[in-house]
């Protein structure tokens, strides 16, 4: 038998499927038709939890791994700040996208990824792995 969040994810992973949705608010109301007690938050966590996101204003489930030539088009300019974090400006709703690259791609001496819509951080160890991610981010 199926718990209350999973049939809510999986009416979540429907409606993204069928229907165009640009916000959190949207999903909110079209749960809430459906039955389900939901606040942003909560979608916000489940569209997290199902692997959706905002591609070009829209959400969509399973965000795609980009192919290096894809990557590559979509980022705009890489920056460094300090000696651990790298800023990386991509088209308008790529952040994401281009982040879930990175995130899945394992490069030594990188901690993670924070992204918002079009710009995403990369956080590093030290100046020695920020070189490395560099180093990685003009081979994708």
């Amino acid at each position: 038998m199926q718990n209350v969040d999973t049939k809510r994810r999986d009416l979540l992973r429907r409606l993204i499927e069928s229907e165009n949705f640009s916000r959190q608010e949207m999903l909110v109301k079209a749960l809430k038709r459906s039955g389900y007690k939901v606040t942003q938050s909560s979608i916000s966590r489940d569209l997290q939890a199902i692997g959706a996101g905002k591609i070009a204003g829209k959400y969509c489930l399973t965000i795609p791994r980009p192919q290096k030539v894809t990557v590559r088009g979509l980022v705009k300019s890489v920056e460094t700040a300090g000696a651990n974090l790298i800023v990386v400006k991509t088209d308008s709703g790529a952040a994401n996208v281009v982040a879930a690259a990175f995130d899945g791609s394992n490069i030594q001496g990188m901690v993670g990824t924070v992204a918002g819509d079009d710009t995403f951080f990369i956080a590093t160890k030290n100046k020695a792995s920020q070189g490395k991610v560099l180093e990685a981010l003009r081979r994708m």
